[in-house]
C-alpha cells in the first residue's frame, strides 16, 4: 500500500513479504529494491505506469519475477477515501503455462491443416490429369465410333468421368476454402437443370 500524495510505501501484507521476501522498510528505503527484481525493464514500466496513473480506473500489468520464474498480474486500485493506492499481485504462472501450451497446440493444428490442404490440392491435380486424358480419348470414340453399343459404353464413361471431375473440383474447393483462397464467380445457370441435378 502506498500513500497517494508522496508515493510512500506504508504497508505490505504477510503474504507479499513471505513470497517476495521484501519488507515495508526495504521499500521505503528504495522501491527499486523490489522493482529491479522484475525481468528486464518491467519494474521501470510498472513504476512509470503507476506514476502516470490517474487513480480512477484499475491499472493492470503482467510482470515476471526472475528469481522465482513466476508471472504475476498486478492490479493497482485507489482507496475510497483517495488516500492510499493498493497493489494486488495475482499469481498467473500456471495460467501462462496453459496458454503457452494452447498456443503450441493451435500452431501445430494450423501446420497440420496446411499440410492437409497442400496434400488435397496436389492429389486433386495429380488425379485430374489422367482423368482428362481418359475423357479426351473417350470423346474421340464418341465422335468416330458408329457402333451403338460402343457409344453407349462411351456415354457411361463420359458421365462417370464428369462425376469424378466434379468430385475433384469439390476437393479443390475445400482446399481453397481452408487456405483462404476461395473466390466466388458469377455465372449463368438454368434453375430447372440445377434442381434436376440436385435431385
Amino acid at each position: 500500500v502506498f500513500r497517494c500524495y508522496d508515493r510512500l510505501p506504508v504497508y505490505v501484507s504477510d503474504g507479499f513479504e513471505r513470497v517476495f521476501r521484501v519488507t515495508v522498510q526495504q521499500l521505503r528505503g528504495d522501491v527499486r529494491y523490489f522493482l529491479d527484481r522484475l525481468q528486464g525493464n518491467m519494474g521501470e514500466q510498472l513504476w512509470n505506469r503507476y506514476l502516470s496513473w490517474n487513480g480512477e480506473e484499475i491499472c493492470t500489468m503482467e510482470v515476471r519475477l526472475t528469481e522465482l520464474e513466476a508471472w504475476y498480474r498486478v492490479f493497482i486500485t485507489r482507496s475510497q477515501d483517495q488516500k492510499y493506492d493498493r497493489f494486488w499481485f495475482q499469481d498467473i504462472t500456471e495460467d501462462r503455462a496453459r496458454l503457452k501450451k494452447l498456443k503450441e497446440k493451435v500452431g501445430q493444428a494450423e501446420e497440420e491443416s496446411q499440410s492437409k490442404t497442400a496434400f488435397l490440392s496436389n492429389m486433386s491435380h495429380e488425379i485430374r490429369t489422367p482423368i482428362n486424358v481418359m475423357l479426351g480419348m473417350n470423346e474421340m470414340i464418341l465422335r468416330e465410333s458408329e457402333s451403338k453399343e460402343i457409344r453407349q459404353y462411351a456415354k457411361s464413361i463420359e458421365r462417370s468421368g464428369g462425376y469424378l471431375i466434379s468430385l475433384i473440383n469439390n476437393i479443390l474447393d475445400i482446399s481453397r476454402i481452408e487456405s483462404g483462397k476461395m473466390e466466388i464467380e458469377e455465372g449463368k445457370y438454368e434453375l430447372r437443370q440445377l434442381l434436376d441435378e440436385v435431385m
